[in-house]
């Protein structure tokens, strides 16, 4: 079976060093593993295995109070690796379903390569319990998990008797086997709304918990308020440099919530207020619109997302493409010093040439001249990298990543 290299050199520390998991739900491909990688640790091993994981490059996201969650960023293959560590099995509203099974399903796992996998009676009902109280529903991919595995499980022990507890009058685990043996999925789908009900009574803490409890909810919450916060990055270039591109592959390909927020110095409600022709009233209106761009991507970083700027106000390091007078420069120069830079500016950089060739909206002499007024821009700005989009997009994406990772990575580690 083909393991994605990193993963591959984890899980071969893991096993060197004696740690015993096991994989709660194997990736559609394991080569290249989408979403998080949920894992079952033993307790005993929990923290020898976080230990190795950051040896090799894995960081813990900040904010999650029960799991772990360790994540990478491998710019070889361009992949983000998130792992989901749980030392307890839990299931539905309020964890509220703890079946207390770990160490038979620890004890049963069985080995594929360097993965280690629930033993088939093991991972039915497990997968089960996680798409009927977790999701809510059976997804495809579920379905034929609980298929693979149905002939072989079990309707005794702590996972189905866990179940079994919850179920509406007439259900019972055996039941729900044969219900899953014959391909039943719409029945088995319907009883996700009653159990969850059932769990979300049976894990509900009283009123004076729930109030005894805010208190140190909120202390914690904002002891990692900033390493929660997201990053902003301002994709800067002459027409034809590749922000859209590389914009749009960032938000799509990015692990964490995403906004693309334009703060470049023309369009948009710009045009509006330059068309007033009143001096003061303009360059106050042109002010309050930057910052209103601006603001509405701090929102964005303080919600916890990464902010995409397609632009931004330093574009007013390069002169545009028409004439400016005194009066004009000295407004241009205040629009690029009207906002606080980003946590990181990437200056996409290409030949002149090679714009020109992508775009053809200005000649090569006058995108060579904007390149080369962006990369002095660069050698003043402590927060500015120089990508060369002359290579394959996917290659550009990954080393654009690979920066914005480095942020998020810093910042949680507190180096």
């Amino acid at each position: 079976m083909s393991l994605h290299p990193v993963l591959e050199r984890l899980f071969a520390a893991w096993h060197d060093a004696g740690v015993v998991w096991a994989l709660l739900r194997e990736p559609a491909d394991p080569a290249r593993p989408e979403g998080d990688i949920d894992l079952l640790l033993d307790s005993a091993s929990a923290d020898a295995a976080e230990a190795i994981a950051r040896e090799q490059g894995f960081v813990p996201v900040p904010g999650h109070r029960f799991d772990r969650h360790l994540l990478r960023f491998d710019r070889a293959s361009g992949q983000w690796l998130w792992l989901h560590c749980v030392t307890e099995l839990t299931f539905g509203p309020y964890r509220a379903v703890r079946p207390r099974a770990e160490c038979q399903c620890l004890e049963s796992r069985r080995m594929a390569g360097l993965l280690a996998l629930l033993a088939p009676e093991h991972e039915f009902w497990v997968t089960l319990m996680h798409g009927l109280l977790d999701q809510g529903r059976l997804s495809e991919r579920t379905r034929r998990r609980l298929a693979g595995t149905a002939a072989r499980a079990r309707s005794g022990g702590a996972l189905p008797d866990a179940l079994g507890a919850l179920l509406p009058a007439g259900w019972t685990p055996r039941l729900v086997l044969e219900r899953a043996t014959v391909g039943d999925w719409p029945g088995l789908e319907g009883l996700a709304l009653p159990l969850r009900k059932a769990a979300a009574r049976l894990g509900r803490p009283a009123l004076s918990r729930r109030l005894l409890g805010l208190a140190p909810r909120v202390v914690a919450e904002l002891r990692t308020a900033r390493a929660r916060r997201g990053v902003s990055v301002a994709l800067l270039g002459p027409d034809g440099a590749g922000k859209s591109t590389l914009g749009e592959s960032l938000r799509r390909s990015s692990v964490f919530p995403s906004r693309q927020v334009y703060m470049g110095l023309t369009g948009g409600w710009l045009r509006h207020v330059d068309r007033l022709r009143v001096p003061g009233i303009v360059r106050v209106g042109r002010l309050l619109v930057i910052w209103g761009r601006y603001l509405r991507g701090q929102y964005h970083v303080y919600r916890g997302r990464l902010v995409v700027f397609d632009r931004y106000v330093l574009d007013a390091e390069v002169p545009p493409p028409y004439p400016l007078g005194p009066f004009g420069r000295l407004a241009r120069r205040i629009d690029g010093r009207s906002c606080p830079p980003p946590d990181l500016v990437l200056i996409l950089d290409a030949p002149g040439t090679v714009m020109h060739q992508r775009k053809g909206e200005y000649t090569p002499e006058t995108l060579e001249d904007w390149r080369q007024r962006f990369l002095g821009l660069g050698t003043r700005l402590a927060c500015a990298r120089v990508l060369d989009t002359t290579q394959p997009p996917d290659v550009v994406q990954s080393e654009a990543m690979e920066q914005i990772w480095r942020l998020y990575a810093k910042r949680w580690t507190g180096a």
